[in-house]
């Protein structure tokens, strides 16, 4: 009868053998011990691997900037070409020259008129304005995007030089040096470039939490 009951209780059905009682509350102990053990195994690595995850994320972006810049080079006069002519490379060479002209208007500016960061702060969009132009000192970020943008400007005309040096046959640098100028260059300039990505999102996101942003409507149909 006492064993007629185990097999029918739900509590001891899966744990009942046909050892008898003792056998299947031996086992239930032995369940019970070993399952904080389990899991005290189990949680770390699992919290080990998602940590592995998150890290790979965080360096996603360095590693494409490792890729993009220490891939191979087939035909040098062809990267050249690109970096000369190529509407992505005109696009970032324009945004370099604007980056620079800003730059350098803010620190006239600065050193220049003692009412700078007063007539940046009370302007219409001063309070928009101002987490952006900083008008009272120069951050780091706004210096590596002045290097940034100067490595971009002085990449464009390397490579108008040496294109011209190979069109005209003049004497120019071994190509492994310019794929080696290359190389660095964009490794260099895309560090920067995460650099001053990572530290204007920061500084958006941050504001953004005292911002009167306009409300967003819910309805995907008006007739909703």
């Amino acid at each position: 009868m006492e064993d007629e009951a185990l097999k029918t209780n739900v509590f001891f059905k899966g744990v009942y053998s046909p050892v008898g009682y003792k056998g299947s509350v031996t086992r239930f102990v032995a369940i019970l011990f070993c399952f904080p053990v389990f899991i005290s195994a189990i949680i770390p690595s699992i919290l080990y691997r998602w940590s592995l995850k998150a890290t790979t994320i965080i360096y996603l972006p360095f590693l494409w900037v490792i890729s993009t810049a220490f891939r191979k080079i087939k035909n040098l006069t062809i990267e050249l070409k690109k970096l000369r002519t190529g509407d992505l490379s005109r696009l970032v060479t324009g945004y370099s020259v604007f980056v620079l002209a800003l730059f350098l208007a803010k620190v006239a500016l600065m050193v220049s008129w003692n009412d700078f960061a007063d007539w940046v702060n009370g302007a219409v969009i001063g309070q928009f304005a101002s987490i952006y132009i900083v008008p009272k000192e120069i951050p780091i970020w706004q210096l590596v995007s002045f290097v940034n943008a100067l490595l971009a400007i002085g990449l464009f005309l390397f490579a108008g030089a040496q294109l011209f040096s190979i069109k005209h046959g003049e004497p120019r640098l071994a190509p492994s040096l310019v794929e080696k100028i290359l190389r660095t260059t964009t490794f260099v300039r895309g560090t920067l470039t995460l650099y001053t990505i990572a530290c204007t999102l920061y500084i958006t996101v941050r504001a953004a939490s005292d911002w009167d942003l306009p409300q967003l409507g819910t309805k995907w149909f008006p007739w909703l």
